[in-house]
């Protein structure tokens, strides 16, 4: 994703942090084409274009699950599967991928393994972001609801930062993303 950014930003001659690209393009919300622009350095095999909608397709499931374990239902955001929002991609390496686009970025869940369970987050599915704030090309999960951009979990921006614990949500780990970013590997409960 780093390089399709790198490539996406040289291409339109922006030297300036991904969310300054985008925010000088005055983007409308919630439009998959809003992508295109960066997504043409992917590999990109199939989509579904729809944002706010959902879709059906083969390569998708049809259930996916937050971190905690809960299934993501009733159109919800948090998960990968045809039953979640969001512009849904199929990569040629069966990698699949779900933005939510926004007008200075991107919020990306991408599912490692596609279609193959377990399509949970901190297990298959991971969490990038392309710009979303200043300052940032490509980063990790952001903390307190897009408060922080940083390495550690979602519930704490005030303590350090524990890169090893593998649940975000106690004494401070990293999520998910950050933890494989920070630690060079998948978490072994994944395996």
């Amino acid at each position: 994703m780093s390089q399709a950014v790198l490539s996406w930003k040289a291409d339109i001659g922006c030297g300036d942090d991904a969310y300054s690209c985008l925010a000088g393009q005055g983007l409308p919300d919630n439009i998959c084409s809003n992508f295109d622009q960066i997504g043409k350095f992917l590999s990109i095999i199939d989509s579904t274009g729809t944002a706010t909608g959902l879709s059906s397709v083969s390569w998708l499931p049809d259930t996916s699950y937050l971190y905690s374990g809960t299934q993501v239902t009733g159109n919800g955001w948090g998960g990968l599967s045809n039953d979640t929002r969001g512009c849904k991609y199929l990569l040629k390496d069966g990698m699949t991928l779900k933005l939510d686009p926004d007008i200075t970025g991107f919020v990306i869940r991408f599912d490692i393994n596609g279609k193959k369970p377990p399509n949970r987050v901190g297990k298959d599915i991971y969490i990038l972001f392309i710009g979303e704030q200043a300052g940032n090309d490509v980063h990790a999960d952001l903390l307190n609801n897009f408060q922080d951009a940083g390495l550690c979990g979602w519930n704490g921006a005030n303590g350090a930062c524990v890169p090893g614990t593998i649940d975000p949500t106690i004494n401070n780990g990293a999520t998910p993303t950050s933890y494989v970013l920070l630690n060079k590997k998948i978490p072994d409960y994944y395996k």
